[in-house]
């Protein structure tokens, strides 16, 4: 369409080109369900999804309909391990793992949280790592200070999505050093074990 806006004024004849651009391209969609989208979107079209109750708009033929691009989309998965995680010694230990279904171009946190992290050793240490698998985002050290239950906490990385599909993110746990203890994470219903990943924002332009 020639122009975004258009003013009419009295004695002008609508066409049916500036009902489609000005009218129809532009307005808020209301659909029950995304069989009733418009079949030949173009880009800025916006849709409200009834059965979703999501508003949404559309960008390119690869990325579609998705809320607002340059606004955070929220929760996108979680995993909780509400039974300890325990008798890990030497190597990389994977603690708990959680599947999340990325969109192309979106920028992610992945937040690992834990109540309790002990040592059958004094002054034991070790590396927690989150992963996707393959390459480590982000790394924290832990210290536990004789054989009384470690501390609790929370680390959290940026990962951004490159492809369209499923990463599976990892918490890992690897002996740091030459200590030699043997090593528990505490896990319970009321204290699980978590990894969290949201959606925070754009990482570049729609793909």
């Amino acid at each position: 369409m020639a122009s975004q806006f258009q003013t009419f004024v009295a004695g002008n004849v609508l066409t049916a080109s500036e009902v489609n651009d000005y009218l129809m391209k532009q307005a808020v969609i209301v659909c029950d369900s995304s069989s009733d989208y418009p079949g030949s979107p173009v880009e800025g079209m916006v849709v409200y999804d009834k059965a979703l109750d999501a508003l949404l708009s559309y960008t390119t033929a690869t990325t579609t309909w998705n809320p607002p691009w340059n606004l955070p989309w929220g929760y996108v998965a979680q995993t909780k391990e509400t039974t300890d995680r325990s008798s890990f010694t030497t190597g990389t230990n994977q603690m708990t793992t959680v599947d999340a279904t990325l969109v192309d171009n979106r920028r992610y946190r992945v937040s690992a949280t834990w109540y309790r992290f002990d040592s059958t050793v004094a002054d034991d240490t070790a590396y927690l790592s989150l992963n996707d698998s393959t390459t480590v985002f982000a790394q924290m050290y832990t210290f536990v200070a004789g054989n009384n239950p470690g501390t609790g906490g929370t680390f959290f990385g940026t990962y951004d999505a490159t492809a369209d599909g499923t990463v599976t993110f990892q918490l890992t746990a690897a002996r740091s050093g030459s200590s030699t203890g043997t090593w528990t994470m505490g896990a319970a219903a009321t204290t699980p074990l978590t990894i969290l990943v949201e959606d925070i924002g754009p990482a570049a332009a729609p793909a």
